[in-house]
């Protein structure tokens, strides 16, 4: 193969990387090739919807990535597919979450429920890592940005020495949704008062 890129792995070392496909071809992986494909992707994306911001582009690569079956840690949100979002009626909502720690058992769910035609938001909460149902903490229908979307959760009945999880939906009144998660290992266990 006269194009090998040699200084990723040497030949029969890594079971996902073949260098030569064939005399003609070279593999390349990870966010050396991930990178460029994305961005060819938002250009497409930037020239079917002219109006959409890059918080909305986010979104809709997000909310068309197909799952791939691992947890998100793993794969994000997914294998990226533009043609599932071409055709859109209008820019997907934002979702965004984040944790403000605080002393004590209390943290305030931070973050971005908001986008045209915008809805309402629900947050959830998931102990362990391992697939356990969603606990709706709140419905909101008021538009957020970057400020507070629940005020002094209690971490009380979480996991401790292990993951929590927290998330956001939010739609907008086309039905559109887009979603968003952030995980909390909390390794001390609370003081009693």
């Amino acid at each position: 193969c006269s194009a090998r890129y040699d200084n990723v792995f040497p030949a029969g070392t890594d079971p996902y990387y073949y260098p030569c496909q064939d005399d003609k071809h070279v593999q390349l992986a990870g966010t050396s090739m991930a990178t460029p494909v994305v961005a060819g992707s938002v250009a497409l994306i930037k020239q079917a919807y002219p109006t959409w911001s890059p918080e909305e582009i986010k979104m809709a690569l997000r909310n068309s990535a197909v799952d791939l079956g691992y947890d998100i840690n793993t794969q994000g949100f997914g294998r990226i597919n533009i043609a599932n979002l071409f055709g859109s009626k209008s820019s997907p909502p934002i979702a965004k979450i984040a944790l403000n720690l605080k002393t004590g058992e209390l943290i305030d769910i931070i973050g971005t429920a908001a986008g045209r035609n915008f809805q309402r938001y629900e947050l959830f909460y998931s102990t362990s890592s391992s697939e356990t149902p969603w606990i709706k903490i709140f419905t909101g229908n008021i538009s957020v940005t970057d400020d507070i979307l629940y005020l002094n959760f209690n971490t009380a009945n979480l996991l401790r020495k292990d993951y929590n999880k927290f998330k956001i939906v939010v739609y907008n009144s086309l039905g559109d949704k887009s979603e968003d998660i952030v995980y909390l290992f909390l390794e001390k266990t609370p003081t009693k008062r």
